[in-house]
């Protein structure tokens, strides 16, 4: 499993549709294949659960303290 971090991914145009790619290590990571569905929670954030994995209440602290971190350096 990868260790809690942040990366920006930019919005792309892909024919008549909007797509945000993932880096390659993250589908070997993950074991994903084209085709695969992801389940998408949103909530003023976007956050991407893979298939079979479980969102933790310790996992999402996590996040929050990188994204604040990284919105305290954009601020």
């Amino acid at each position: 499993m990868l260790m809690p971090f942040a990366s920006v991914r930019k919005i792309m145009q892909v024919g008549g549709s909007k797509t945000v790619a993932l880096p390659p290590y993250w589908l070997e990571a993950f074991n994903l294949r084209l085709g695969d569905e992801l389940l998408v929670l949103a909530d003023g954030i976007v956050l991407v659960v893979p298939p079979g994995e479980r969102v933790q209440p310790k996992q999402l602290q996590v996040l929050a303290q990188i994204a604040n971190r990284r919105a305290s350096k954009n601020a």
